[in-house]
C-alpha cells in the first residue's frame, strides 16, 4: 500500500511540473515578456517539485522502515502463537491434561452459575462400592434432596486433526467423523454406569455429559445429527457450557427460592415458640396475681385478728402498768385495701381460663 502511494506522489508531483513547464511555454508564445525571465521561473518550478519529491520520498522512505520493522515483529508473534499452539495441542492429546482442563472449565461454569461449592454441589464425589471406582467429576444437588451427576469429557485428538488446515480436506472430513465416533463412545460409556442408581439420594435417571467447548459439541452433532437422539436413549444429556450455564443457574434460582422458604420456615416457628412463650408467661403473671391476692387476704385477716385479740390485751396490760410508759406505744396496723390487676389481654387468658 506505502509502495503504490508513492508512486502515485511521483506521478503527480510529474505531472505538476509538466503542468508549469506548458504553462510558461505558452505564456512565452503568447506573451511580450523578455524571454530570459521565462527559464528562471521555470526552474524555480523545477527546484519547488524536486524538494517536494525529495520530501516525500524521505517520508514514504520511514514508512516503510517502521513497516518493516512491525511486519517482522508480527511474524515472530504469529511463530510464537504457533509453537505455543502446537506445545496446548500436543499436551491436550494426552489424556490426563485434556480431562484437567475439562475439568477445570466444568468448575467455571459452576460459578459462574451461582452455585456455592461443598454447599450446593461436590466433586470428585466416591459412588457405589469401593471396587467400582466411580467418580463423576460433579454431583450437584437439588432441592428436595435430590441429585443430578455430571462429567466432563474431552474428545479432542480428531477435532484437533479436522482443525489443521495443512490437511487434505478428505483427511479432515474423516477426522470430523471419528471425532463425532468418540463423542458417541464417551456416550455409551457414561450411560452404562447408571450413576443414577449408585447415588444416595434421590436422582433423575440421566447423567449429565459436559463437552468444554462449543465447537466440538457442534462440529460432532453436524457430522452425525442422530447424536442426540442416541444420548438420549442412553439416559445421558449432552451440555456446552452455555447451556450448562442456563440449567445451573435455574438450579441456583431453585436453591434460593428454597432458601426463602427454609426462612419463612424458621420465622414461622420462631413465631409459635414467641406466643407459646407469651401464654406461658400469662400463666406465670395469673399465677403471681392469685398468690399476691392470697397473701393480701391472709394478710388482712391476720391485721383483723391481731386487732381483736392480740391489742386489746396488750393494751390493759399498759393501763395495769405491767410495762414501763416510756415504752413506745404498739403502731396501728392498717390493712391493705387495694385490688389485683387481672390480665385482660385474650393472648393472657387462653391457657389460665379466665373470663375477668
Amino acid at each position: 500500500m506505502i509502495f503504490d502511494l508513492s508512486h502515485f506522489l511521483m506521478l503527480a508531483l510529474g505531472a505538476a511540473g509538466g503542468f508549469a513547464l506548458y504553462f510558461f511555454t505558452a505564456r512565452r508564445g503568447g506573451s511580450d515578456a523578455p524571454a530570459a525571465t521565462e527559464p528562471a521561473a521555470l526552474l524555480a518550478v523545477q527546484s519547488m517539485v524536486q524538494t517536494a519529491l525529495q520530501d516525500h520520498m524521505m517520508r514514504v522512505s520511514e514508512l516503510e522502515k517502521t513497516r518493516a520493522v512491525e511486519q517482522q515483529e508480527f511474524r515472530t508473534l504469529i511463530d510464537v502463537l504457533r509453537q505455543e499452539t502446537g506445545q496446548l495441542g500436543r499436551a491436550l492429546r494426552a489424556p490426563q491434561p485434556r480431562g484437567a482442563w475439562g475439568e477445570v472449565v466444568l468448575e467455571r461454569v459452576l460459578e459462574l452459575s451461582g452455585l456455592i461449592k461443598n454447599q450446593h454441589y461436590a466433586t470428585q464425589v466416591a459412588l457405589g462400592a469401593a471396587q467400582d471406582h466411580l467418580r463423576p467429576d460433579v454431583v450437584v444437588y437439588l432441592p428436595g434432596k435430590l441429585s443430578v451427576v455430571i462429567d466432563a469429557k474431552v474428545p479432542l485428538s480428531a477435532f484437533l486433526e479436522a482443525q489443521d488446515d495443512a490437511r487434505a480436506e478428505a483427511d479432515r472430513i474423516v477426522a470430523i467423523g471419528r471425532h463425532a465416533q468418540q463423542l458417541k463412545t464417551h456416550i455409551t460409556d457414561l450411560g452404562s454406569k447408571n450413576y443414577w442408581d449408585r447415588i444416595r439420594d434421590l436422582s433423575p435417571e440421566f447423567v449429565v455429559l459436559f463437552v468444554p467447548d462449543e465447537g466440538m459439541l457442534s462440529t460432532a452433532l453436524r457430522a452425525d445429527p442422530t447424536l442426540f437422539e442416541y444420548a438420549a436413549r442412553s439416559r445421558v444429556v449432552l451440555a456446552s457450557p452455555m447451556n450448562l450455564i442456563g440449567l445451573l443457574r435455574t438450579v441456583a434460582f431453585g436453591w434460593r427460592q428454597e432458601d426463602v422458604s427454609e426462612n419463612a420456615r424458621q420465622i414461622a416457628e420462631l413465631g409459635k415458640k414467641l406466643y407459646e412463650a407469651v401464654q406461658k408467661f400469662g400463666e406465670h403473671y395469673d399465677t403471681i396475681g392469685k398468690r399476691l391476692a392470697q397473701t393480701m387476704d391472709a394478710y388482712n385477716k391476720s391485721v383483723g385478728s391481731l386487732e381483736t385479740t392480740f391489742l386489746p390485751t396488750a393494751r390493759k396490760l399498759k393501763d395495769m402498768q405491767v410495762v414501763d410508759a416510756i415504752t413506745k406505744p404498739i403502731a396501728e396496723i392498717v390493712p391493705i385495701d387495694a385490688t389485683i390487676r387481672a390480665p385482660s389481654k385474650p393472648e393472657l387468658l387462653i391457657r389460665t381460663g379466665s373470663n375477668d
